[in-house]
């Protein structure tokens, strides 16, 4: 998987540059998990997972219609922004930052080679 998500040209033609997927830390990652509700009320997770992800990912961006082009601060700046921007700028931007909700996927589960003649651990001694 690409680290880093390229520039986003918008439907309304504004840009949406994108920080680096292997800058995220840990901390992202509980953040974007603390989004998870155990009670869906129409599609509030999906909601807030994505909330989360813009305001995480955005580093740029230049939106040619008002109020945003005369406040371009990002998301991560201004958490409201997102409210303002055009349902299909919304949805573009939304699927430009699914790769993030990836990382929300369990791991691959690990294989422990138990066969006779596998390296034994070292005792605690």
């Amino acid at each position: 998987m690409d680290s880093q998500i390229p520039t986003l040209t918008l439907p309304s033609g504004g840009t949406v540059e994108f920080k680096d997927m292997d800058d995220l830390t840990g901390a992202d990652l509980h953040e974007l998990r603390k989004a998870i509700r155990t009670e869906d009320g129409a599609g509030a997770t999906s909601n807030a997972l994505y909330i989360a992800a813009i305001r995480m990912m955005v580093k740029t961006w230049d939106i040619p219609y008002a109020p945003l082009n005369q406040d371009p601060r990002t998301p991560e700046f201004n958490p409201a922004a997102w409210k303002k921007l055009r349902a299909r700028d919304l949805g573009a931007l939304e699927a430009a930052i699914s790769p993030v909700l990836e990382l929300l996927k369990p791991p691959d589960a690990v294989e422990i080679d138990s066969t006779p003649g596998s390296p034994i651990p070292p005792d605690s001694e």
